[in-house]
């Protein structure tokens, strides 16, 4: 699941917005320092009671892994990396409790098609993969039974999945005609579909799940559709008589916001395409929501936070790439070219700062709302990892990783990284 790319945002912050004095947890780094060494030795040199054994599976190369619900699946490449891959089911160890330290696979399967698996994901009994077919220009996606691995069904086109229901679309490539539509997970079965063009297809979402497919074509009405039912709930032409064009288009919550050009901004309620607001607001990379408000992501860095009613600037500021947001507080990093990050919490209403985090990089994780945890490098062979809480504004529940290298992924209670010995590493997280 993350990993956002960063118009011009060049302009100052006004005097009322410059940082006040850094609040107690800002202006500490000595001695968050010290105390993160002190941790790292504490840990490291403690006694075998202390220290959680990992959960150890086999990683050859180029294998890929993916964290979905209680497994881990690790799509395992072919002779030479040419042939069919395999994909194999492992349990992941409980929280609380010392699994085998090398658990047996749950089962073992040959995927369809070759090259990288860019998927994997599970939805009512099955487990959905998606990779690309043996000419590599297209993709397919296949469903394989949870409980023993045997091949269920499988379809061209790239799934998507946000909750209850399995979209699965084709015609990926610019210029071509595909189809979205909704299959039956269980069996694969085509429960709705709709015509797109690639460039056409954006998606909603609401808790975790998409709930909207919006069409926004070259040429011709904007389109929603809900997911569910596979009902179109409006169609509106928002360019009447203007020449044939893709346009940037982002769904925000409850708005559509177009790009029709590089310095223009203009939003759409969704529900009814009726027209909100229109702003100037040149090289915009991104939109994103910000707790109550829309925030715009500059090209080369930078945030603008966007009253959703009126695209009013409520604040901005020229550094900032943000990252998650919780609870009316912001994640944000300064863009750089190292993973591992200087990473601070802002309040989102006003843009200020609250804390620091320190220097970490920001694991993958399964689900959006899942716990936010920041690792990194803690001498050879070691990684210090932290749960990030931006209400308090800490970098807690410390551990260290000994023999993990880094490349983790997390789930709601479990850390996946990449070990020294060739193998994945699974550590129960305490919470």
């Amino acid at each position: 699941m993350t990993v956002i790319d960063l118009g011009e945002l060049r302009q100052e912050p006004d005097e009322e917005r410059r940082e006040p004095r850094p609040p107690r947890s800002v202006g500490r780094p000595l001695r968050l320092a010290l105390v993160l060494a002190l941790v790292v030795a504490t840990v490291a040199g403690a006694d075998a009671g202390r220290v959680t054994a990992p959960t150890l599976v086999p990683a050859p190369t180029g294998a890929q892994p993916f964290l979905a619900a209680d497994r881990l699946y690790v799509a395992e490449p072919g002779t030479d990396n040419q042939g069919p891959r395999d994909l194999v089911a492992y349990p992941l160890p409980r929280a609380g409790r010392r699994g085998p330290t090398r658990p047996a696979p749950l089962w073992r399967t040959t995927m369809p098609g070759r090259g990288e698996t860019v998927g994997v994901l599970e939805l009512a009994g099955v487990v959905v993969v998606t990779g690309p077919t043996i000419g590599g220009d297209t993709y397919l996606t296949a469903a394989f039974d949870r409980a023993t691995g045997v091949l269920r069904w499988q379809q061209s086109g790239v799934a998507t999945s946000g909750g209850r229901e399995l979209l699965v679309q084709t015609g990926l490539d610019e210029g071509t005609t595909g189809r979205v539509r909704r299959v039956d997970p269980d069996t694969g079965r085509t429960l709705w579909s709709v015509p797109t063009a690639p460039e056409a297809v954006h998606f909603g979402f609401r808790d975790d799940r998409v709930d909207r497919l919006v069409l926004v074509p070259a040429e011709g009405p904007v389109e929603v559709w809900d997911t569910g039912s596979g009902r179109r709930l409006r169609s509106a032409d928002l360019a009447a008589g203007a020449l044939p064009r893709y346009q940037g288009a982002y769904v925000v919550d409850d708005l559509l916001v177009l790009t029709p050009d590089n310095s223009t901004l203009v939003a759409y309620g969704l529900a009814g395409l009726d027209r909100r607001w229109q702003i100037d607001l040149p090289l915009v990379g991104y939109l994103v929501r910000c707790a109550e408000l829309v925030c715009a992501l500059g090209q080369t860095g930078g945030i603008r936070a966007l009253d959703p009613a009126t695209g009013r600037t409520v604040w901005s500021d020229p550094r900032w790439q943000p990252l998650d947001e919780r609870d009316g507080r912001l994640l944000v990093a300064e863009p750089g070219p190292s993973s591992v990050v200087a990473l601070r919490v802002l309040d989102a209403a006003s843009g200020r700062g609250v804390a620091d985090l320190g220097d970490w990089e920001l694991v993958r994780r399964m689900w959006r709302d899942d716990p936010l945890v920041g690792v990194r490098r803690a001498g050879e062979h070691k990684v210090l990892v932290a749960d990030l809480d931006l209400t308090t504004g800490e970098a807690g529940n410390l551990d260290v990783l000994v023999g993990a290298t880094g490349d983790c992924q997390a789930g709601p209670a479990v850390l996946l990284c990449g070990r020294d010995d060739g193998t994945f590493g699974l550590w129960p997280r305490r919470r």
